[in-house]
């Protein structure tokens, strides 16, 4: 029996506390750039949420390490991954448990 193993994803990515300043167009869609393959961000939430977190649409290879954080302009910012459980972060691994 073979067993196909997933090896990407889309998904959204939460960045908390972004200094209000920074939430438009031109400097979300750095942030996205600067991730692998950015996808789009979610404006409704950017309306709703100002100032809370910014959501940004990517598509995530699996067996590459995730990323808990970047620097951009001078800012490092957390990521967070949004429903994804399985998450290894002593490793930056999808599937793989630190035991």
């Amino acid at each position: 029996m073979n067993v196909e193993i997933t090896k990407k994803a889309t998904m959204w990515i939460r960045i908390q506390c972004l200094p209000i300043e920074l939430y438009n167009n031109i400097f979300l869609n750095r942030i996205g750039m600067s991730l692998e393959k950015f996808l789009k961000v979610d404006r409704l939430t950017l309306i709703h949420f100002r100032g809370k977190f910014a959501r940004l649409g990517i598509e995530l290879d699996l067996e590459k390490p995730l990323e808990t954080h970047i620097y951009l302009h001078g800012f490092m910012l957390n990521l967070e991954y949004e429903g994804f459980y399985s998450i290894c972060f002593h490793y930056g691994r999808v599937r793989h448990k630190k035991e």
